[in-house]
């Protein structure tokens, strides 16, 4: 009897564990009906959806001049006594800067704007922090005497000088300050007009070179059209 009672003990445990295991496994076939009918679904749905949407293309049209290229500004050097930085002409024009001594450089452009889009390309040699490109580029109000040295970073010259620092890739402005932006930046004030200001930050015994390579007043954006 003892024996009997142990066999439809152990029959009673297997018939148990035979349950739970196709509980699981009908659980289971639930499961990956359910994911196939929402994967079926999504894609019905993403295919309705590019049928709806648009194709984005550029609009090109050869009648409209891109921009103005700028052919007369040249960069100003704050250094007046060439200790620290002497300029070098480009295609007869002031628009490379050479710095040959560790200190803080601000080089500005004797260019005024005030309403428009621009579009600017300056060339960094050897400018570098540890192993990283340290450079920036901004604009600074029209009328501010950019000094030798100038750390835009200082509150006295925050205040009239905007950029963009190459290493961190946020934006400075007075006491604000804008993280890792990849857009453009739009700065408006109606009583100043602004002027292009380029500037970099020298930490290295090797001499650092910048060019300013070109200036464009855009006549239009770049523009895509959703039709």
């Amino acid at each position: 009897m003892i024996l009997q009672a142990r066999v439809e003990e152990r029959a009673s445990t297997s018939d148990e564990q035979a349950r739970v295991a196709q509980e699981l496994l009908r659980t289971k076939e639930i499961d990956i009906q359910r994911l196939h009918s929402e994967i079926v679904q999504l894609r019905q749905t993403a295919i309705s959806e590019s049928h709806s949407i648009s194709t984005i293309h550029p609009v090109i049209n050869q009648n409209i001049s891109v921009g103005v290229i700028d052919n007369t500004s040249q960069l100003e050097n704050p250094d007046l006594t060439g200790q620290g930085a002497i300029l070098e002409r480009i295609g007869g024009l002031l628009r490379k800067t050479i710095a040959i001594k560790q200190e803080y450089l601000s080089i500005q452009l004797n260019k005024e704007i005030k309403d428009g889009i621009y579009r600017v390309e300056v060339r960094f040699e050897k400018c570098k922090y540890l192993q990283y490109t340290y450079t920036r580029i901004g604009i600074v109000k029209a009328g501010y005497k950019i000094p030798y040295p100038c750390n835009p970073r200082d509150k006295l010259h925050g205040q009239h000088m905007l950029y963009y620092n190459g290493y961190t890739g946020n934006i400075y402005f007075k006491e604000m300050q804008i993280q890792e932006i990849q857009q453009p930046v739009f700065f408006k004030q109606r009583e100043i007009s602004i002027l292009i200001h380029l500037q970099f930050f020298l930490l290295t015994i090797h001499i650092s070179k910048f060019s300013f390579t070109l200036l464009i007043d855009l006549q239009i954006p770049s523009i895509f059209v959703i039709s």
